[in-house]
């Protein structure tokens, strides 16, 4: 716990942290400005370096901002049971690239298939990735770092070992106090990440320590756990199994205060997902199938060309992979006019900006960093395809009207596929055998995808579409100069004037004889006036 003194100089910190941010934002915001811009080498490397240090300022505020989060008596954490084992295990692989990049052997050890521990999920991820990722940090090119989970009767153990670099002895004692301070008693710095990471684990009623070893070279941080949740208020406890139910729930809140019924459309919504490791894709899979349909792939190309096929409301990728990397996935698909409103989410393990930057900036609808929350993660997806579907309603809203015969005004590519929909109707009007399979041909796509496509935008089939598109033509061939309605409905493609008839009135509620009459009366009194 901290101390009263300790106490005050946190609060102080916070509030200057909170006083300092703002003109910082601004700061970078104009260094980021002013980079853009060409410069001469000597003032280049200047800009570059306030840059850096900018944003190694702004980090070290989010730090201090996090370490002020944190509860002093843990009121608002959430505890369940954990086999770390298996959480550990996955949770190393969002390191594989960056050890990999850095030729560091990253290794896990484990005499036991399950240890069970009761933690609290969000906290504990950022206390393990700040220590990992600190530890990969600190070790040299072709050094090793074992991660060990083991028990005993009392205590759950998690052992992070770094072989080829110690802690100095000096800061050893002091590495998880919040303030650095000399032999004197004078402040020396800080050690906000470790400190983080040492009260969230006093949270968990556990340990955590740093030793040094001799033979071979290095040092260790281990964490201990007690077992069981003896030690943990009852108010606290809860299961993955309630959290994901609360997730669920609040979606079906959410539509049932849309529609009143607990889907927008009654139907299941699909879902695919793309990553190289079989263990998310199952993982994703378990998490995500209650409420979707989940297809998933780990051949990269073979989930693309599902999409392709199959449109469905999401696409789940993760960034890194070999075959075809999530970005590129993310350009291919916004740029296809078959699946440019699927809205896509990535993965990603890659630490920094400039990746999240990179997929937003391509056309991602969101990147979610790795180890995720599993319920924001059914959170995001339930609200890019609600957020889509609501957008399609209100398209459907607006499209069968009078003025559907000019270019549809839609974003994205959908203004490309619709302007040549409508072109080729318009130009093949009057042959009775347009239909779906004749339009697919000339736009150069699948009778399937066309279908799919017109479907999703106009709420109506393509021969709906067509007809629609006649019948409101045929409309403003009536409003002109007194024309045979036959002739028109020739004009418009219809071989059966009888037919024509009968599609008109169920259409508009009126017959075309009626239609025509009400319009030329309409136009003599507008003429009268204008005399």
């Amino acid at each position: 716990m901290k101390n009263a003194t300790d106490i005050k100089k946190l609060e102080l910190l916070t509030y200057l942290t909170n006083e300092i941010r703002n003109p910082m934002t601004s700061i970078a915001a104009s260094l980021h400005k002013l980079g853009k811009n060409s410069y001469d080498e000597d003032t280049g490397k200047e800009l570059q370096s306030m840059w850096q240090n900018t944003e190694n300022v702004l980090f070290l505020l989010d730090k201090t901002l996090n370490v002020d989060k944190i509860d002093e008596d843990g009121s608002t954490m959430r505890f369940r049971e954990i086999n770390l084992v298996k959480y550990l295990y996955n949770l190393l692989s969002v390191f594989r690239y960056q050890t990999t990049l850095g030729d560091i052997e990253l290794a896990f050890h484990s005499s036991k298939d399950r240890v069970a521990a009761w933690i609290d999920r969000s906290k504990f991820d950022e206390v393990l990735m700040t220590l990992i990722g600190s530890a990969i940090k600190a070790t040299p090119p072709g050094g090793k770092v074992d991660v060990e989970v083991s028990s005993n009767d009392k205590f759950a153990s998690i052992a992070i070992r770094i072989t080829g670099k110690s802690i100095e002895t000096e800061r050893i004692s002091q590495l998880f106090e919040l303030f650095q301070r000399s032999d004197s008693g004078s402040i020396t710095g800080t050690n906000l990440d470790y400190y983080f990471c040492k009260e969230v684990v006093g949270l968990h009623k556990g340990k955590i320590t740093a030793t040094n070893y001799a033979e071979p070279e290095g040092c260790s941080i281990t964490i201990q756990l007690p077992l069981g949740n003896a030690h943990i208020p009852q108010d606290r406890l809860t299961s993955r199994d309630n959290l994901l139910n609360e997730a669920w729930s609040s979606i079906d809140t959410q539509d049932n205060a849309e529609d009143g019924k607990g889907t927008v459309s009654g139907r299941k919504y699909s879902i695919i997902v793309i990553d190289e490791y079989p263990d998310i894709c199952r993982y994703l899979q378990t998490l995500l199938s209650p409420r979707f349909n989940v297809f998933t792939y780990t051949n990269p190309t073979d989930g693309f060309n599902a999409a392709i096929t199959d449109v469905p409301d999401l696409v789940i990728a993760e960034v890194m992979m070999a075959e075809i990397d999530g970005i590129s996935i993310v350009k291919k698909l916004k740029g296809n006019a078959n699946t440019s409103h699927v809205p896509v989410l990535l993965l990603t393990a890659l630490p920094g900006e400039e990746v999240r930057l990179q997929g937003l900036l391509t056309g991602a609808d969101a990147i979610i960093s790795k180890p995720f929350n599993e319920e924001e993660l059914i959170l995001n997806c339930n609200n890019l395809i609600m957020s889509r579907s609501r957008l399609e309603s209100h398209i459907k809203e607006k499209q069968i009207e009078k003025d559907m015969l000019h270019p549809i005004e839609l974003e994205s590519n959908n203004d490309l596929l619709m302007h040549k929909v409508l072109e080729i109707i318009n130009e093949r009007i009057s042959d009775p055998s347009l239909n779906v399979e004749i339009l697919a041909n000339a736009i150069g796509i699948s009778r399937g995808h066309l279908h799919r496509k017109i479907k999703e935008i106009t709420g109506t089939s393509p021969g709906e579409y067509i007809r629609t598109i006649r019948l409101n033509q045929a409309a403003q061939l009536l409003k002109g100069d007194k024309k045979n309605i036959s002739q028109i409905a020739y004009s418009v493609g219809y071989s059966n004037p009888s037919v024509f008839s009968t599609a008109f009135k169920s259409f508009f509620g009126i017959s075309a004889k009626d239609y025509q009459k009400r319009h030329a009366n309409t136009a003599g009194k507008e003429s009268d006036k204008t005399i």
